[in-house]
């Protein structure tokens, strides 16, 4: 475990950054090294910049990879000549930095087409603490003023706990940001009240993932007719991190007595548990997106049969779906699985995702005829 805790406040001016990215570049030839290498040069003679050295090394297939080094910091470049396209980086930490990425800026992108440029990220360094995450197809989230508070690389993933002006604490795991404690918790509302009513008695409810405990902590506080609640987490890791950095999601004794915490693959619980059945199960699972995703087993036919086989009649369960795109595969998942159902999409309000996130809600009808595999 590593234990971070960087000063935030008054953190030094270090200048700023420019990452560019070309493709379909047609007005040049990008294997000609001396002809991008005056480009550059003419680029940097208009900013304040003090070239040190550089050096050029063009590859046998024609790759060009160009670098600058300035007294105030670098420049590289690096061309794919057969697929047409180019990657650009100056950091500048001089006085005027901003104003020379930006004149870079204009003269590499009117050398190589504006329209070719399909990358083009400027940020301040230093200033301010920030910190890159929910890095999906559609967006990247920049959360800034955070202070470091923790990281652990667990068996399975990496796991960080910060400070926030504006979330609170966080917790990020994979990149992702997971909850905070400073924002209304929408997320655990619309993942519980769309299928359990607080004044209905149920035997035994199942959460899958959950991990970080807020669902538990809900179920426990809000529905007390609930007798039982099985935890089924993979990370026990995850959960010794909430309760030391989130003391309010702390598991009392007397909770624990409700609350039966196992560590293992949801979908492989669900295999090895016979013919137990649940009144509702909340897939509170981290981002399904990706084949090398934590939780891609969550999202299979196989896991979809034995959840069927898992579910009383008329009982019904919610799960993260990450992003609107994954809907479909959803739908088409959970017919393929045997499930005769509704299915909806509930859309909750998540700004500590950087966006809304959608929960899909399958439910059964009163009498089923299937059977878990």
């Amino acid at each position: 475990m590593s234990k971070i805790n960087p000063n935030v406040d008054n953190i030094q001016n270090m200048g700023a950054h420019i990452m560019l990215d070309f493709h379909n570049v047609e007005k040049i030839d990008l294997s000609d090294a001396k002809k991008i290498q005056g480009i550059f040069e003419a680029a940097l003679k208009l900013t304040d910049c003090n070239v040190c050295d550089k050096r050029v090394k063009v590859f046998p297939d024609g790759q060009v990879s160009l670098i600058f080094l300035l007294s105030e910091s670098h420049m590289s470049f690096h061309s794919w000549p057969s697929e047409k396209c180019a990657t650009v980086d100056f950091y500048n930490c001089g006085q005027n930095s901003r104003f020379n990425c930006r004149t870079v800026e204009e003269q590499l992108c009117n050398a190589f087409g504006w329209e070719c440029c399909t990358s083009n990220i400027i940020m301040n360094r230093g200033t301010e603490a920030k910190l890159i995450t929910n890095d999906y197809s559609h967006k990247t989230d920049i959360f800034k003023g955070l202070r470091a508070i923790t990281r652990v690389r667990s068996r399975f993933q990496d796991i960080r706990v910060y400070d926030s002006k504006y979330l609170g604490r966080v917790l990020v795991i994979d990149g992702q940001v997971q909850m905070c404690n400073g924002l209304p918790d929408n997320y655990s509302n619309d993942m519980t009240e769309t299928i359990f009513n607080k004044d209905t008695e149920y035997d035994n409810v199942l959460i899958i993932g959950g991990g970080d405990l807020k669902i538990a902590h809900k179920l426990y506080n809000e529905y007390p007719k609930i007798k039982k609640i099985t935890l089924c987490e993979i990370d026990p890791i995850v959960m010794e991190i909430t309760e030391q950095y989130f003391p309010e999601l702390q598991l009392t004794e007397e909770m624990k007595q409700k609350i039966e915490i196992i560590n293992v693959d949801g979908s492989e619980f669900l295999k090895q548990s016979g013919d137990l059945k649940y009144d509702g199960v909340i897939v509170d699972c981290s981002d399904v997106c990706g084949d090398d995703s934590l939780s891609c087993s969550l999202f299979t036919n196989d896991f979809y049969k034995r959840l069927l086989g898992a579910l009383k009649p008329g009982a019904s369960f919610s799960q993260m779906l990450t992003i609107d795109e994954v809907k479909p595969q959803f739908i088409s998942m959970i017919e393929n699985s045997g499930f005769e159902c509704n299915i909806d999409f509930v859309i909750t309000q998540t700004p500590e995702y950087g966006s809304c996130t959608p929960i899909g809600v399958v439910t059964l009808p009163k009498t089923l005829r299937s059977q878990r595999n």
